[in-house]
């Protein structure tokens, strides 16, 4: 049985460039792009496999970024599986601002997937032998927004744990699926309960409430810098992160679930599995680029939160 599965139906290339300052009308000379092969459940395995842990990759493969997707991943030597569609992979834009630091980020909306070509993959899905099914990312254009909550019970007639990373409507449309674990941001949380959650009290009740009133066995609350917080049927804690030196953002959400579901599957509680989600999200801030984490860093910042 794989341990790992993780499933992204809307990934990336993600080409990032960088220039000394950005001004308008004018031509901007840029250095050579960087591409590397994103969206959430694929920046899950290549968190992983910088962890020592290897994933099966599932993704929408398509067009000739599709191509080049599958061959950066391939360097990378991540155990792919992509599922094939009729629509171009899309192209994500990251510009570096060399003079401020300021990064701008521009997310094209991705390739629609047909009914058939997502009704192949539910059924594909219900031959998955795996103890863990990470599903993060958004939904591409036009996908129905339960999709997710589909694939969670798909994944609990398998007693398959469903780990969920998304927003919007396809986080609310779980509630009702279940799932093993989702990690909100505050805003997503919000969301959740459609009333602003300013205060760390007001945050701990709403976390309380939804795992008692949903089949949910955890939820861990993403704060950014600030740490996170985790609700499982024993409480709601709360763990600081430890200060690092800001170098990039990208992936540090992915990087976090990586570190999460790596513990949880090697048979950690839902508290360890926070400190190493926490230590994993810190790494890759410390990482320029869309490098994720960086092993050593995890292990340093493990040692500094442990030893707390």
């Amino acid at each position: 049985m794989q341990q790992i599965t993780t499933l992204t139906l809307n990934p990336a290339l993600d080409a990032t460039i960088q220039i000394d300052e950005v001004k308008p009308n004018v031509k901007l000379r840029c250095d050579s792009p960087r591409r590397d092969p994103g969206g959430g459940g694929v920046n899950v395995s290549r968190a992983l496999k910088r962890l020592g842990v290897r994933a099966r990759t599932i993704y929408a493969k398509g067009g000739v970024t599709g191509d080049m997707f599958f061959e950066l991943l391939d360097k990378e030597d991540i155990e792919q599986d992509p599922f094939q569609i009729t629509g171009q992979m899309r192209e994500n834009i990251n510009v570096m601002e060399k003079s401020t630091g300021d990064v701008y980020r521009f997310v094209n909306p991705g390739a629609p997937l047909s009914e058939e070509e997502l009704e192949g993959l539910f059924e594909t899905l219900k031959t998955l032998d795996t103890e863990f099914l990470v599903a993060s990312g958004s939904l591409p254009p036009g996908v129905p927004e339960d999709t997710y909550a589909r694939l969670s019970r798909i994944a609990g007639e398998q007693e398959i744990k469903f780990v969920l990373d998304t927003s919007g409507p396809a986080l609310q449309n779980i509630l009702e699926a279940g799932a093993h674990l989702i990690k909100p941001n505050l805003e997503e949380l919000a969301g959740l309960t459609d009333h602003p959650l300013d205060s760390r009290q007001e945050q701990r009740a709403a976390l309380s409430e939804l795992v008692k009133q949903y089949d949910i066995q955890a939820i861990v609350l993403s704060l950014g810098p600030e740490g996170a917080m985790l609700a499982t049927a024993e409480g709601v804690i709360y763990q600081e992160a430890p200060s690092v030196k800001k170098r990039n953002t990208v992936g540090a959400g992915d990087s976090m679930t990586a570190g999460l579901v790596h513990y949880l599957a090697n048979g950690a509680s839902f508290e360890e599995a926070l400190t190493h989600g926490i230590a994993c999200g810190s790494a890759a801030i410390m990482t320029a680029g869309t490098e994720l984490l960086q092993k050593e860093n995890v292990e340093q910042l493990m040692e500094k939160m442990v030893g707390e």
